[in-house]
């Protein structure tokens, strides 16, 4: 039996040989250039404290890449700094912690790896500071001036530490509430992200429908962020503002990778009529006929007045946008009307 081959062995042959693919001479297609950031909006530093901002701007010149590469993950490292210590209630019994997640995406050499360690290195400095040990940092060209700015920034260390030991202050955790001003404009905001999700590609309704928890989020972050001392207080209608404002900025983003990844994702209008979106919702319906009620409609668009329903679909049929039909329900006593997109 010396010669036979270990058990297995035929198998990882036939194996290899069915991975062996002859080589084939054709043209190769020619990648489609995306331009990523292409007539991108600058990250709007404004939303930041001074001393984040400054500690951004500096960065972003030593690590010769775009603000977004630093300031996000910084904000990101913010939140895991706050950990479990605080949480927003966004509303009755809707709770977010701070939380986020972010990844960066961009071509070679656009300078992801000198970003993320500028983001990294004031909460490495605090690691080491608590922990007495020092972590593993990735340097690069530009490491020594980036460690200059951070040596030089105001108060950065300061509120760092502020961040870090919240629950010293409150021991019990931490809830922050939004003032009556914020709720105004989170609700305004919450509103028209529906009316925005209805009206957007199927490709990317799935982040409109999470964007409000990160908004949340966002805004959690940015309240320690510029009220480190006064953590207690409630959140204001600015700190709200700020999160929207960053909201919308990385919206922009989702449909870059909705581009990115081949899909038709123009940015929706921020009102989309009542008409748009029935329209949306029917020609992306996903019954077999492509028929809906009125009340399945009703409910899949965010559920308007009887009134205002009525009229939209009167103004799609007079356009010849939809189609309408009369059935009976099974086990139904009356007749009802269907709808399907012409």
């Amino acid at each position: 039996m010396s010669g036979d081959q270990p058990r297995g062995s035929k198998d990882l042959s036939s194996l290899f040989k069915l991975l062996s693919f002859p080589a084939v001479t054709t043209t190769p297609l020619a990648p489609k250039p995306v331009a990523i950031f292409e007539a991108m909006p600058p990250f709007p530093l404004e939303t930041l404290p001074p001393n984040v901002r400054a500690v951004v701007e500096s960065s972003t010149a030593s690590a010769r890449a775009r603000r977004e590469l630093i300031a996000a993950p910084f904000l990101a490292l913010a939140g895991a700094a706050i950990g479990n210590q605080a949480a927003i209630e966004v509303s009755q019994g809707w709770i977010e912690g701070p939380v986020l997640w972010v990844s960066l995406v961009a071509p070679t050499g656009a300078g992801k790896s000198p970003a993320l360690a500028a983001a990294r290195l004031p909460f490495d400095r605090l690691h080491e500071r608590i922990s007495g040990k020092r972590p593993i940092i990735t340097t690069d060209a530009t490491m020594e001036a980036i460690v200059e700015t951070l040596r030089t920034a105001p108060g950065i260390a300061d509120l760092l530490q502020t961040l870090h030991t919240l629950r010293d202050r409150y021991p019990d955790g931490l809830y922050i509430t939004r003032d009556r001003d914020a709720g105004a404009v989170w609700v305004h905001w919450y509103n028209e992200n529906v009316e925005r999700m209805h009206a957007a590609p199927a490709c990317v309704r799935g982040f409109y429908q999470k964007l409000p928890a990160h908004v949340a989020r966002l805004a959690l972050v940015l309240h320690l962020l510029w009220h480190p001392d006064d953590a207690g207080m409630p959140l204001s209608a600015a700190t709200m503002t700020h999160a929207v404002t960053l909201g919308e900025f990385f919206r922009i983003h989702i449909h870059r990778q909705a581009r990115i990844l081949g899909e038709h994702a123009p940015i929706p209008d921020a009102k989309p009529t009542l008409e748009d979106r029935i329209a949306r919702v029917l020609a992306e319906v996903d019954t077999s006929d492509g028929w809906l009620t009125r009340t399945e409609i009703y409910n899949l668009i965010g559920r308007p007045t009887r009134t205002e329903l009525a009229a939209a679909l009167e103004t799609l049929h007079d356009r010849n946008a939809i189609t309408t039909r009369s059935i009976t329900a099974p086990n139904a006593k009356c007749r009802t009307t269907e709808y399907r997109a012409s």
